[in-house]
């Protein structure tokens, strides 16, 4: 089986981090009408809906660096220094490049949040997955390729 390049397994790991915080913002729809205590919205955003927004930012700056972007390019987009941005996400960016593992036990390297998918055996079927997922929730209206997940291996040579 042909190992994905680093650009498309980040691709996955972003798109897959897109699709937790979409299933959790799903999930916290029927909240807002449920009787609840003050503050249990504001609680459960936090502890539903954060986390997984932040490390798809996290997976979306690994997505932007091995596509190739620069680091001054990447820093500005984070409303950061250079400087911070490097301290951040430099070594886990080396580290995924080369395809060693970087996970949550190792999240102190990388900046705020675990990047996942380490060591995934079959890229090809996490996309046709996501594509999957994405046609489910897909709009009439959308109006593109219906594989936009696995395009992504496809256009990589993956």
């Amino acid at each position: 089986m042909k190992k994905a390049d680093p650009a498309a397994r980040a691709g996955l790991a972003f798109i897959t981090g897109l699709r937790e915080v979409a299933d959790h913002a799903h999930g916290l729809v029927v909240d807002v009408a449920s009787p609840r205590l003050p503050g249990e919205l504001i609680r459960k955003v936090r502890r539903e809906l954060r986390m997984p927004t932040l490390t798809a930012l996290d997976r979306a700056v690994l997505v932007e660096l091995a596509e190739g972007a620069t680091w001054e390019q990447v820093a500005d987009a984070l409303a950061l220094t250079v400087e911070e941005t490097r301290a951040r996400y430099e070594k886990t960016a080396r580290m995924w490049s080369e395809g060693q593992p970087v996970d949550r036990m190792n999240v102190a390297l990388f900046g705020d949040h675990a990047v996942g998918l380490l060591h995934d055996q079959d890229p090809r079927g996490t996309a046709e997955s996501l594509d999957a997922w994405w046609r489910r929730h897909a709009e009439p209206w959308d109006d593109v390729d219906d594989r936009p997940v696995t395009r992504l291996l496809d256009d990589t040579g993956s």
